[in-house]
Order: C-alpha cells, then structure tokens, then sequence
C-alpha cells in the first residue's frame, strides 16, 4: 500500500506542485494586475473640476484636463513599450532558475524505489513510466 502511496499519489501531487501552482499563481497574477491598471486609470482620469462660469477661458479645468491627458500618455507609453519586447525578454522575468538538481534527484529516487521494490510491486515501473 505504501508503495502505491510513493508511486502514485506522490507524482500526482508533484505534477499539480509543477503544474497547477504555476496555474493559478498566473491567474491570480492576472487579476491583480488588470486591478491595479484600472486603479491607476481612475487616478489618471479623476473627473474634470467644474470652472467658475465668470472665469475667463483656459481656467482650472483645461489645466487639469491637460495635466490628466500628458501623464494618461506617458503610462500609454510604458505599456506600449511592454507590449513591443521581444518574446524572450517578457519570458526572461516570468520564473526563476531553480536549477536541475531536484528534478535529477527526483529521478534517482525513483528509480531507486523501482530497483529495489520491482517484485514487491510489479505495476511500479509502469507508474513511472506514465508519470516520465
């Protein structure tokens, strides 16, 4: 029964760990982000003041309005800019290198386990077969 455990169990919770994290870390990434863009649209465009009907023109609301419109256009700019990097380079900040040696260690247990408990559980090598 133990050996079920190992053989199964376990490489369905690791491929979840290495897939389904991953997963949902980028949806949850996603959604603060789409957040945080219409937070900082809304401080952009906050709505217009209202100018004293006898003011002269290009009073406190076209100003503002003005200052609104340059710093709307410089955001643009930078998510332009985003949008235009080369493939490698949007992938380049998606994860860290973690290195191989897990993944090789992982590999030299099972096969381990597969050595040493062949006769105690034939269906062994075949769970790592399907989970490699």
């Amino acid at each position: 029964m133990q050996l079920i455990v190992f053989f199964a169990a376990k490489q369905w919770a690791m491929n979840f760990v290495e897939v389904g994290v991953p997963l949902i870390i980028g949806i949850v990434m996603r959604k603060l982000k789409h957040k945080a863009r219409a937070e900082r649209e809304a401080a952009f465009n906050p709505p217009p003041p209202v100018d004293d009907p006898d003011s002269p023109p290009g009073g406190v609301a076209e100003t503002a309005i003005a200052v609104d419109n340059e710093a709307a256009a410089a955001v643009d700019e930078v998510e332009e800019e985003m949008l235009h990097r080369e493939r490698w380079e949007n992938d380049y900040f998606l994860t860290t290198e973690e290195g191989l040696f897990g993944d090789y260690m992982e590999l030299m247990l099972q096969f381990g386990f597969i050595t040493i408990f062949a006769c105690a559980f034939p269906m062994g090598p075949a769970l790592a077969l399907a989970n490699n």
